[in-house]
């Protein structure tokens, strides 16, 4: 395997605000990361892993982990227990993406080719399942219960994401409010998640704790989802090499980009005959008509992701 400390300086996120933990997250991805994963009856498994681990990704989940613990401790330390939730958290993503890729029939992630081309598609989603009991087992490992409920509702609602974007796959007309429920399933849920569990672990009766704190670390993760999750939206009319452009666009997912420019009355109309040259059919049930709340949590979350840049 490669240098981790190298896997961890090529992500211009740790040449912000990530920098101050660039020791932690080398320490996590040598000692903690894809390790002790492995049974030596299946050995198979070791090429697939490494596979993974090779395939990189910014590791901004676990390193918003490993940041709020510090953020939430009285001594900036962190403790083992972090980096197993840091580990399980990025092991639940993963998984995720494995899934994902197999749902949406992506060739690519990251710029290489997706697990379930390299090994096929019912070998893939053992690996996924895979790695689901591993952070199941990470995650129960800590034995507190506040963090064993707040996952599995994580997992639970990683499903009904996918459900909900199943459901308007080639819909026009999707709200802002159906786009902001669905991101936050599919998402945001794990940044919350993780970042929540970060505070509860450095709680116990012998500190003073701040009240509510791992409250508002959790919070913050769901609003920073959210803004993730509207970044990457732009990026699909970018170009940039870990994605094509207008991917989500012709799978079928009417991303945010499109939502606010369908209510664009000068442009719907030649929008709308776009869609349906891709297959899109309208959905009269819903409204064009603005929603100033849902307006305000986009613009707040995406002012919060570029203020942490």
């Amino acid at each position: 395997m490669s240098d981790p400390k190298s896997k961890v300086e090529e992500s211009s996120l740790f040449k912000g605000v990530f920098y101050s933990i660039e020791e932690e997250l080398v320490y996590l991805e040598k000692n903690f990361l894809f390790k002790n994963l492995i049974f030596s009856e299946f050995a198979k498994l070791e090429e697939v892993l490494s596979f993974l681990w090779k395939s990189g990704g910014k590791r901004l989940r676990p390193a918003l982990v490993l940041l709020c613990s510090m953020l939430s401790n009285k001594e900036p330390k962190i403790k083992q227990e972090h980096y197993t939730l840091a580990t399980a958290t990025e092991l639940l993503h993963t998984a995720s993406l494995i899934h994902d890729d197999l749902i949406d029939s992506s060739i690519e992630r990251r710029g290489q080719s997706s697990l379930y081309q390299e090994i096929g598609s019912k070998s893939a989603v053992l690996v996924g399942d895979y790695l689901f009991s591993q952070a199941s087992y990470k995650i129960s490992s800590l034995e507190n219960l506040e963090i064993n409920k707040a996952y599995a509702r994580t997992l639970s609602e990683l499903c009904l994401g996918e459900l909900k974007q199943a459901k308007i796959l080639f819909k026009i007309n999707e709200s802002l409010k159906t786009y902001l429920r669905k991101s936050k399933y599919k998402t945001a849920s794990l940044f919350s998640t993780g970042t929540f569990s970060a505070g509860i672990l450095n709680q116990s009766p012998s500190r003073i704790v701040l009240q509510n704190q791992a409250q508002l670390l959790g919070f913050f993760g769901n609003y920073l989802g959210l803004a993730f999750q509207i970044t990457d939206d732009l990026i699909d009319f970018g170009k940039v090499k870990a994605k094509p452009r207008f991917k989500d666009i012709s799978s079928g997912i009417l991303n945010i980009p499109v939502t606010f420019a369908l209510r664009e009355q000068g442009y719907r109309k030649e929008i709308t005959l776009i869609l349906r040259k891709l297959g899109y059919q309208e959905n009269s049930k819903l409204s064009l008509q603005e929603q100033p709340q849902e307006i305000e949590t986009i613009a707040l979350t995406y002012n919060i992701y570029i203020g942490a840049h």
